[in-house]
């Protein structure tokens, strides 16, 4: 039986089975010698002279034969793989990344050695059967699959193939496939199939801790059944206590479910410690640490990630986003085009970045470059409430009000719950004159910001003053139904609604803009204890024209 080329999987991404048999072939093909070779008289005479000198070799000890140091290094390559493949399913990254990369060592030697040949018989490598050989070529398809998985987005699907392979063939490490392939199934969102996978998994190797970790990411993520993903991580923790990435799924449960940053700092930090080259570990520590504010820690973090896994469109996205929290407009639209750049087919990726870059052009008052970004992210993530509002601000900012009325409609239809969508309508509805609309916009956010911040004194201020509008009879125009939320000799400090700034605007928000000097008010500053905050326009033609 041959095994030729042609019955090697042409979806090795990376050429290692390739190169291995290749340089097996030339291997033992060169050790072979030419059988067709003619001996002169002279090889005769000295064939006869060897045998006559028989007695003098049969007195001489024999050698054993010298192994040839390819035969070895296949031998070690064969042996590295089921150690690779084994601390994968361990949990143990670390060990696996190491391994791995001395395994491409190893293939990059045979690189260098051999080449040319077409074909090996398993019998002249050592195997007792076909069957025993293409099990260990399962091990290294798993060990294939494995990196492609971990690479990159664009690789999941040779994962697949190559795990899919890899049980066609019978590998040794059949748990290590059906385990890999779960995953892969899983990141694809199919379910059905995941779950089958990891239980086979299990069932072939009960100590398969990734196979554990896999069903708590499915349970906690895709059925929302926290309780079962707890008892999964206990057994993959089980198994290893200090499995990183199942503290990373910790750390993700305690943050997002339970609302404990505290906690999940310690268990990424943990995980971190366990695994100091998991650049996803950074990068989920990152993103929590950019939705807390805590910006400068979300930068350091990120630029890890991207130190360790320089191809991630992701983690460009992210440091987008953390040079956004930090003033660097400029700098994060760089990362946001690094991040469309490398997200290849990811069209998911693609629509985010381009609504991080809505959100850095408007803050750089380039407002109609700010809504062509956000109209191509609403493209991909129609259901992105953020998107549409950033993107009714820029309208509302350029002064076209009932485009930014649109958006903020469509954005309260998307999530009844973002408050900001309200003051943008009140603000909006305000500047069109429409006094009824935003007088009741403006109520509906006062019920639903709860603070004390400028937006809601401003909020407040326009309700005192527009209350004739929303007078029902004439009783309420002498109750003087309006707002009465603040004492007169408070301040309030500027929060985001939203648009995640961390300034202070002293002088109030003016049409969306913060004011934080009085040189800045265009229409003049109100009368409050304190030094009042700037009017607005409206405001300034209401007190001329003697109408409210």
């Amino acid at each position: 039986m041959t095994i030729s080329k042609t019955n090697i999987p042409s979806v090795i991404h990376h050429n290692l089975l390739l190169l291995l048999i290749t340089a097996i072939a030339l291997l033992l093909t060169a050790c072979g010698g030419n059988a067709s070779e003619e001996h002169d008289s002279s090889s005769m005479n000295q064939l006869d002279i060897s045998q006559e000198i028989q007695p003098v070799a049969e007195s001489t000890a024999t050698l054993p034969p010298t192994p040839d140091p390819l035969i070895e290094l296949a031998n070690q390559i064969f042996t590295l793989v089921q150690q690779a493949n084994e601390s994968y399913i361990r949990g143990d990254r670390a060990t696996w990344r190491e391994t791995t990369s001395t395994v491409n060592e190893y293939v990059d030697e045979f690189d260098r050695l051999t080449g040319g040949l077409q074909s090996v018989t398993y019998d002249e490598i050592g195997f007792a059967s076909e069957e025993a050989f293409q099990a260990s070529l399962g091990n290294l398809l798993i060990a294939r699959g494995n990196e492609a998985y971990n690479n990159d987005e664009d690789e999941k699907e040779i994962a697949l193939q190559n795990f899919n392979q890899a049980i066609e063939l019978g590998a040794e490490q059949l748990s290590a496939a059906y385990s890999g392939r779960g995953h892969v199934f899983r990141f694809l969102d199919n379910t059905a199939d995941a779950i089958p996978d990891f239980n086979q998994a299990i069932e072939l190797d009960p100590e398969n801790a990734d196979a554990y970790r896999g069903l708590a990411q499915l349970t906690y993520y895709s059925q929302s059944d926290l309780t079962t993903a707890k008892e999964y991580i206990d057994r993959a923790l089980s198994i290893n206590p200090s499995f990183a990435k199942v503290y990373f799924l910790r750390a993700d449960i305690a943050y997002y479910e339970l609302g404990d940053a505290a906690s999940a700092e310690t268990l990424y930090t943990q995980g971190l410690q366990y695994d100091p080259k998991d650049d996803a570990g950074y990068y989920f520590r990152a993103v929590m640490y950019e939705e807390l504010g805590r910006v400068a820690e979300c930068l350091d973090d990120i630029n890890i990630a991207i130190n360790i896994k320089p191809i991630d469109g992701w983690y460009y996205y992210q440091r987008g986003y953390c040079y956004t929290g930090l003033g660097q407009y400029a700098i994060a639209l760089d990362d946001f085009d690094t991040a469309i750049s490398l997200a290849g087919s990811d069209s998911s990726l693609i629509g985010y970045a381009y609504g991080g870059k809505g959100g850095a052009y408007s803050r750089l008052g380039k407002y109609t470059e700010s809504i062509d970004a956000l109209s191509t992210a609403i493209q991909q993530h129609p259901d992105n409430v953020r998107f549409f509002v950033w993107r009714a601000d820029a309208y509302r900012l350029m002064e076209n009000h009932q485009a930014a009325i649109e958006d903020y409609t469509q954005a309260l239809g998307i999530d009844a719950s973002y408050n900001w969508s309200y003051f943008g309508l009140g603000l909006a509805h305000d500047n069109l004159n429409h006094y009824q609309d935003a007088y009741e916009n403006y109520a509906l956010y006062l019920e639903r910001e709860l603070g004390d911040i400028s937006e809601t004194r401003y909020a407040c201020d326009r309700m005192n003053t527009l209350h004739l509008y929303n007078s029902q009879n004439l009783f309420d125009m002498f109750l003087g139904v309006g707002c009465n939320r603040f004492p007169s000799n408070s301040s309030g400090s500027y929060t985001s609604g939203g648009n995640d700034s961390q300034d202070s605007c002293t002088y109030g928000v003016i049409s969306g803009v913060c004011v934080r000097s009085l040189s800045d008010c265009p229409y003049g500053i109100t009368p409050s204890v304190g030094g009042g905050r700037c009017y607005t326009e409206s405001e300034a033609g209401a007190l001329q024209s003697s109408n409210p």
